[in-house]
């Protein structure tokens, strides 16, 4: 009886001291807030950026084994777990300081873009997460889960706030952790590179994890980098030059396929932009007479070629037992739609896909549906899945609209996105420090700043106007 009762006592104690520490830096956020708040957002990718390297430096991860043992991949504890709960707690800090500097001082009602987005991403928000919680197949409370709603809300918050300086901030996080993951594969190679790979460069026998979870996490945000370089380019052609070089070494070295995939429609969106930006009425000719001469072209080649022999080789290789099979991805989807069967409206819940679920479905490289729907729908539901399905539609809505500011990038980031749809589930908005909620958060924070219709009317008003003859 004595020990529990110290037990419960030093319980309380500690749980008093984190509220207390709590209370504390969310004041000095606040005090801070009043003089530096047009800064709090754009520190929010470098935090992001140094959260996802402080994960992997402090991983304790060996990529020697990699391919037998997938255990030895995240075994981080003691130190490296204070340091995350410390830049966890600064990302918390700073986007609860934006909100309540926002509440307190009760900004103008006059119109902002960026309301009906938001409205969308929380009903995303809840459906998807929170109500899985508590009516999913497993019901639990994971408190870390509540963590994207604030960062999202800040951004809603500072909606008003140019866009410049939060690009900035994040290429700088970007561009050192790219720095950093070429630094980490020369001084840490047993954690940063993947040896013995077979990949598609010749004479390249590894695979680049850098400072990122994994390679197919430290790719798409190289890619990343490219767009937000050709959305705000960095001052100085040589500094423009080094950094750009060792960005595509990374995009390169990582041998994400699935990211190599993506690049030539992102690519192709940005060049169809500018086409049409430059050729205004003529931009459907000039789509069309590319599209029919594409078509020629694969006819061409379909008659040409002997299409049985091509299968027949392709499939008895090793690239086409990967194709048949869809590198084992189809066992995966199989079991995220037994899963959602199992409770159609609102899914499994926040635990699907964890280390418990991985062990009983006998999968532990199982991280996730490797499928956006897929996942949703086996965590949420068919209701997180229109939840989804209505949130998409307004980011597209917005991309579009802020497509000739942003010089396409908007577009194809959101393309870019939804490409990874197909084989991630880059949406996922249950963990904070990682490369999908980087880039959930950048798309986010571009598209809320886009025009809206009555702008636009207005803007156009305005112009005939003042074209009209006195």
């Amino acid at each position: 009886m004595v020990m529990q009762t110290l037990f419960f006592s030093a319980y309380l104690l500690l749980a008093f001291g984190a509220a207390l520490m709590l209370v504390l830096v969310l004041g000095l956020s606040l005090h801070g807030e009043r003089r530096w708040s047009a800064h709090f957002l754009p520190a929010l990718p470098p935090l992001l950026c140094l959260g996802i390297a402080a994960g992997s430096l402090f991983s304790g991860r060996n990529l020697v084994f990699v391919e037998t043992r997938i255990d030895l991949l995240s075994t981080g504890v003691g130190q490296g777990a204070r340091v995350l709960q410390l830049i966890t707690l600064g990302l918390l800090a700073l986007s609860a300081a934006r909100v309540l500097g926002a509440i307190l001082r009760q900004a103008s009602h006059t119109p902002a873009p960026g309301t009906p987005l938001y409205l969308a991403f929380l009903l995303f928000f809840i459906s998807g997460t929170i109500v899985p919680c508590v009516l999913g197949t497993e019901p639990t409370f994971i408190h870390s889960i509540f963590y994207p709603g604030v960062l999202f809300t800040a951004a809603w918050c500072a909606r008003r706030e140019p866009l410049e300086r939060l690009i900035t901030g994040a290429k700088i996080g970007l561009y050192a952790l790219m720095l950093g993951s070429l630094l980490a594969a020369v001084l840490w190679p047993s954690g940063a590179v993947q040896a013995g790979y077979k990949g598609l460069l010749p004479g390249i026998g590894f695979r680049l994890w850098g400072l990122g979870s994994n390679a197919n996490s430290i790719g798409p945000l190289a890619l990343l980098v490219f767009l937000l370089e050709v959305m705000q380019p960095t001052p100085g052609r040589w500094r423009r030059a080094f950094l750009l070089s060792a960005n595509a070494a990374v995009f390169l070295l990582a041998q994400s396929k699935t990211t190599w995939l993506v690049l030539l429609p992102v690519a192709a969106t940005l060049i169809v932009h500018q086409v049409r930006l430059k050729l205004g009425a003529r931009t459907g000719l000039a789509l069309l007479l590319a599209l029919i001469a594409t078509l020629v072209t694969v006819l061409l080649l379909v008659m040409v070629c002997d299409l049985d022999l091509w299968c027949a080789r392709l499939l008895n290789s090793r690239m086409g037992e990967n194709l048949s099979t869809l590198t084992g991805r189809t066992r995966i989807w199989d079991v995220a739609v037994n899963t959602w069967l199992d409770n159609p409206l609102f899914g499994y819940g926040p635990n699907a896909w964890g280390p418990q679920f991985r062990a009983a479905i006998g999968m532990p490289y199982a991280f996730s549906a490797h499928n956006q729907f897929l996942q949703t729908l086996s965590v949420a539901g068919a209701l997180g899945l229109l939840g989804l399905l209505v949130y998409l539609g307004h980011l597209a809505a917005a991309a579009w609209r802020c497509a000739a500011s942003t010089r396409g990038v908007s577009l194809a980031l959101l393309l870019m996105v939804l490409l990874r749809c197909l084989s991630e589930a880059p949406l996922s908005v249950q963990g904070l420090i990682n490369g999908d909620t980087l880039t959930h958060l950048l798309l986010f924070c571009i598209v809320l700043r886009a025009p809206q219709a009555g702008t636009r009317s207005e803007a156009h008003r305005r112009r005939t106007t003042n074209l009209a003859p006195a």
